[in-house]
């Protein structure tokens, strides 16, 4: 069944929002975000469950959103000692052009991308400055853009979540132009859907395969659909060939595919966000839940994003203040990384110096995490350290502090 979803603007106490976050269970799986004066309510629910629940909680907020509107706070890392959090586009100016924010992306020159997910025609991607929070749009008309990755040919792929399930304009190709710097230039970059050879509905997270293996050959994009139940699809771009690796999953978003740093065997991992976990997939499709998220109460888990520090890193869509950043282990240890956010969204890495970017979708930022060195998480697993773990990781440390570069790795 698809997704409907509804859309609301309001104004609502930050209290309010806190006590409404916590019926964010069942079939209701609506996001509420509060924006700095205006607030965007969006109520979503599977056709034929819970309707009722959704129309009440709106009729809740409309007699009760009444008072002053609390100002927007900073977000923080849990242990200070990690490094420091700070806003990468801080200008008003340039946060009303990161309207519905979502998925981000490098491409191969160091250069940000991020995806709106903007209903109608205003959806799109646009390339930001990560040095002065500039902002430049790029290309319009992707309706609900949500996920963008790059491809090993340089062009990046991007998800509509969009329905009914659909052939076309589910998935799109972006071929990016550059000036002589290698700046991207709105003008000279374009879009186009890809036909696939099965319906998609309502996709949203978004992978490429690097290298050839178990679960397919190099530049092979896997998509998940957000509908519950959904399912996960091997997509080739050269021709469209679609296939299903997963289905009958509650609400599939964020992928992410990587080995921990050599700490484990490569696989594919899906934030689970109906049923508050993250799983691992097979190249065969088994699927099994990886770790105990209930350690940390995992709520509404969004993206993830494999860091070059040997861990899984998770965002959670939820109201501010209880939007969060959790780490996963390889040993499926989750721990809290950064809290207070409003609705986290995208995140990605910085390929350069393992800086982390994460999207905002409710207050329209992007925030960037300074490490201040990469530590080694210590797997008990066998009773050893992967010695890829520590080369790795004490390169990107050796990298960050001389100012070179050091290829990403997922």
């Amino acid at each position: 069944m698809y997704q409907v979803k509804w859309y609301i603007r309001l104004q609502i106490p930050h209290h309010i929002l806190r006590r409404l976050d916590s019926h964010r269970t069942g079939g209701y799986t609506g996001t509420i975000m509060k924006r700095l004066s205006i607030t965007q309510c969006r109520a979503s629910w599977t056709q034929g469950s819970h309707k009722p629940t959704g129309v009440l909680l709106i009729a809740a907020v409309l007699l009760l959103g009444m008072t002053p509107v609390a100002a927007v706070a900073a977000p923080e890392l849990a242990d200070p000692d990690v490094g420091t959090l700070e806003l990468v586009t801080p200008s008003a100016a340039e946060q009303a052009k990161l309207d519905m924010i979502d998925g981000l992306a490098f491409d191969s020159f160091g250069n940000l991308f991020a995806v709106l997910e903007i209903t109608g025609a205003g959806g799109g991607v646009v390339y930001v400055d990560k040095d002065t929070g500039v902002v430049t749009p790029l290309v319009t008309g992707i309706s609900r853009a949500d996920q963008i990755a790059l491809h090993p040919s340089g062009n990046f792929f991007v998800t509509s979540e969009t329905g009914p399930a659909s052939v076309t304009e589910r998935v799109y190709r972006i071929v990016v132009g550059y000036d002589v710097n290698n700046v991207p230039v709105a003008g000279d970059t374009t879009a186009a859907t890809i036909t696939t050879s099965l319906d998609i509905g309502g996709p949203e997270g978004l992978i490429v395969l690097k290298t050839d293996g178990p679960y397919g050959n190099t530049g092979d994009l896997y998509v998940a659909e957000h509908r519950n139940p959904g399912s996960i699809f091997r997509v080739q771009p050269s021709d469209g060939t679609t296939s299903v690796l997963a289905s009958g999953l509650a609400a599939p978003e964020g992928l992410a595919f990587g080995d921990f740093v050599g700490a484990r065997a490569q696989a594919l991992y899906v934030a689970e966000t109906d049923d508050h976990d993250v799983l691992r997939v097979d190249s065969s499709g088994g699927v099994s839940v990886f770790g105990n998220p209930t350690a940390v109460n995992l709520i509404n888990p969004d993206n993830i994003e494999f860091g070059p520090d040997g861990f899984l890193y998770v965002s959670e869509d939820r109201f501010a203040p209880n939007s969060r950043i959790i780490r996963i282990a390889a040993d499926g240890t989750y721990s809290v990384f950064a809290t207070g956010f409003g609705a986290a969204q995208g995140m990605v890495f910085n390929p350069a110096n393992g800086d982390l970017y994460i999207s905002e979708q409710a207050f329209d930022r992007i925030w960037r995490v300074q490490f201040a060195e990469f530590s080694v998480p210590v797997f008990p697993i066998g009773g050893w350290l992967s010695l890829a773990a520590l080369l790795t990781s004490a390169a990107l440390w050796i990298s960050r502090r001389k100012g070179g570069t050091l290829p990403g790795r997922s």
